[in-house]
């Protein structure tokens, strides 16, 4: 009896023990598409196109990619990355780097040509630590909570973070912080084409512009849009 229950508890723990599941890519990468734009396939799942050569697609609990972006159905995984029991709570790509973002805060970079971890993070905790998908995945791949790329004038790309104690800034490739701003205040922000990162001060009801490579604020003021200042100040 004493044997079973503890064939039992180890295979459990084998079941349920934190893991990270890597399936690299095996096969060649895709080539860019050479069909005119239009429609060329329907999916039940919303992709993220990367590099223009891969599909992502977010599922609770994993990220995989297949390809080519013009192929008529979804294919065998190119590659896939897997968590447990953390939750995925967004995705976002800059060039052939797939930034993923789990519920425990971690940040994991995996490499799009060849499907294995470029670099890992700490970074801040996830104001929602729920997987929002459902069941196309798109709010994870197309707007996901705290999580943003931008790329500067002088072509530094930038990963900008938000949650739980301020914003930080990652680069891409290395996974190194170039920056950090503290405090609670600072959310739903957007990126722009001129490498601004745009995030809403809530308690003061402000826009505030910081460079999105370095960190360093260039202006703030009031948002031009009417009502937005007393819905902010109600939230502060």
């Amino acid at each position: 009896m004493a044997l079973a229950l503890a064939a039992t508890a180890v295979i459990a723990y084998r079941v349920l023990a934190p893991t990270e599941v890597v399936t690299p890519a095996r096969a060649d990468y895709p080539q860019p598409p050479a069909a005119a734009p239009g429609v060329v396939g329907r999916l039940s799942v919303a992709p993220l196109l990367v590099d223009g050569r891969l599909r992502l697609y977010a599922a609770e609990r994993q990220v995989r990619v297949d390809g080519p972006v013009d192929a008529e159905a979804q294919l065998t995984p190119y590659w896939s990355y897997r968590r447990w029991p953390q939750r995925l709570v967004g995705v976002a790509a800059s060039g052939t780097t797939v930034i993923s973002r789990w519920s425990d805060g971690v940040l994991v970079a995996i490499d799009a040509p060849t499907g294995r971890p470029r670099w890992r993070a700490a970074g801040p905790s996830p104001s929602t630590r729920d997987y929002l998908g459902r069941r196309t995945g798109a709010a994870t791949v197309y707007t996901p909570p705290g999580l943003h790329t931008a790329t500067a004038p002088d072509g530094r790309a930038t990963v900008i973070v938000e949650g739980v104690g301020g914003v930080r800034g990652y680069d891409p490739r290395t996974g190194e912080e170039r920056w950090r701003v503290g405090g609670d205040q600072q959310r739903d922000g957007v990126t722009t084409a001129t490498g601004w990162d745009v995030p809403v001060h809530t308690c003061a009801a402000t826009l505030r512009f910081p460079h999105a490579a370095t960190g360093q604020l260039l202006r703030d003021g009031p948002p031009e849009q009417p009502g937005l200042a007393a819905r902010q100040n109600e939230a502060g």
